[in-house]
């Protein structure tokens, strides 16, 4: 029985492939990981890696020939017999070889904006900046005016720093600040400058309680006059009454005239009295009144002129 001798074109085929394909998977990899040449803040380093290498090997392999030597036995003179020989066959293999190759690498704390460049000019930060804060060094972030630390993670104080520009006083908030003004003064539009505000200060609103109050009890007063203008009348009135039955009584005996004759004389001086406390009163709250309102007609227009 005969063997086929194996062909060298149909081995070397497949060897060859693998060949390429280990081949193109090393030099994608090494244009991932590596620069053609150094540039900005790129590192060296030795690495070992196994580099793939075409070799040549020659086999043997046996085979059984059937060859036809001469035999007295046969009838013919030839016998048939088996004859071993070894074929010699070559193929290509892949061998791995480890070399020592220099690769170039970011340095710590930057990388790359794009593969293609040979330098790398991106600073990585190892936390996030926050608050709109840029990296613009290795962990060191370039933060707004509003905030400052490693990572822009601290608000700045610019009540304290004198970074504010109020013209009276500044209230520090988280990210920021706000102007408030003095006693008398209020906020212009700007948000920084004050302007000056009779009506806002705090003796202006105790003048409005005050007159506020004083009017108020002119009222009740005036209202109590009114009570006591009526009682003096009907007072007057008994006593008109009074008279005139004493005038026509006065023929009568005295013990008659003492029973008959009204006692009511000494309420009527009070009345009067009383009357004349309260229009005292009266008088001297509307003196009053009239100072306040002269002292609120004289701010009203300052603050009119200070505002224009």
């Amino acid at each position: 029985m005969f063997t086929p001798l194996l062909s060298s074109s149909l081995t070397q085929r497949p060897a060859l492939q693998f060949l390429c394909i280990v081949m193109f998977l090393t030099a994608y990899i090494d244009a991932q990981i590596q620069f053609h040449r150094p540039g900005r803040h790129v590192c060296q380093k030795q690495r070992v890696v196994q580099s793939p290498i075409r070799e040549q090997e020659t086999i043997s392999h046996p085979i059984y020939q059937r060859v036809m030597r001469p035999c007295r036995s046969s009838v013919t003179g030839y016998c048939s017999t088996l004859k071993v020989v070894q074929q010699k066959i070559v193929r290509y293999v892949i061998r791995f070889q480890a070399e020592h190759q220099v690769m170039y690498t970011c340095c710590p704390g930057w990388s790359q904006h794009s593969q293609r460049e040979n330098a790398c000019l991106k600073p990585v930060c190892s936390n996030p900046c926050q608050n709109g804060g840029e990296c613009g060094a290795p962990n060191k972030c370039i933060c707004p005016k509003q905030w400052t630390d490693k990572f822009c993670q601290t608000d700045v104080n610019e009540c304290i720093s004198g970074q504010h520009k109020c013209q009276h006083n500044c209230v520090n908030t988280y990210g920021s600040y706000k102007c408030s003004c003095n006693d008398g003064f209020k906020l212009m539009s700007d948000g920084f400058s004050c302007t000056l505000c009779l009506m806002c200060s705090r003796e202006y609103k105790q003048m409005q309680d005050d007159y506020k109050q004083l009017s108020g009890r002119v009222v009740v007063l005036e209202k109590e006059k009114t009570e006591v203008h009526n009682s003096v009348s009907e007072l007057y009135q008994n006593l008109n009454q009074c008279m005139k039955q004493k005038h026509q009584e006065r023929k009568k005996p005295a013990e008659t005239e003492k029973e008959k004759i009204p006692v009511d004389w000494e309420p009527v001086e009070i009345t009067d009295k009383s009357l004349k406390s309260v229009e005292r009163m009266i008088r001297s709250m509307r003196e009053q009144i009239g100072l306040l309102e002269e002292r609120i007609e004289e701010c009203v227009p300052q603050e009119v002129e200070s505002s224009t």
